[in-house]
This record gives structure tokens, sequence and C-alpha cells, in this order.
């Protein structure tokens, strides 16, 4: 993944390059005293529709459950930064 783009103080957009092309982009948006965090992704599965097929299968799944934990984790974080 590379920095294709930053426009402080919240947008960052990235290139893939490698096993998976393709774009994505972050965004923080000021709500209240916090913020609300976005990310998009727009990958190229590699093998074509067949590679596409897998990804929906096996892939999505895995990464929906390690990206839910890892917002569970940055959730928590700033709700302790946010109270103390």
């Amino acid at each position: 993944m590379e920095s294709a783009g930053w426009e402080p103080p919240g947008r960052w957009d990235v290139v893939h390059r490698g096993r998976c092309d393709g774009s994505g982009q972050f965004l923080i948006e000021p709500r209240d005293a916090c913020g609300v965090f976005t990310g998009m992704e727009d990958v190229d599965a590699p093998l074509g529709r067949l590679g596409e097929l897998v990804f929906a299968a096996v892939v999505r799944p895995h990464l929906m459950r390690v990206f839910a934990r890892a917002m569970a984790n940055v959730r928590r974080l700033a709700e302790e930064v946010v109270s103390s």
C-alpha cells in the first residue's frame, strides 16, 4: 500500500500494488468533540471472477472479523482517552 494523497487534517488516499491492485481512502470527519473514521477500499481480486468468488466465500468473512476486532480496539482506546 502506498500513499497517494494527503489532505490534512482528515483525508488520506492510498494505492494498492502487488497481489491485489486497487485504491482506498481514509477519512476522519469531526463530530462534536470527537471524530468519525471511514475507510473505503476498491481492490481488484487476482484471478478475475474466480478470485472474486474465493474472496466472497473465504477472505471477506475473515476480514470482517479482523476489522470488527480492530475497530472495537480503536473505540476502546478512544473512549479511554476521552474519559481521562
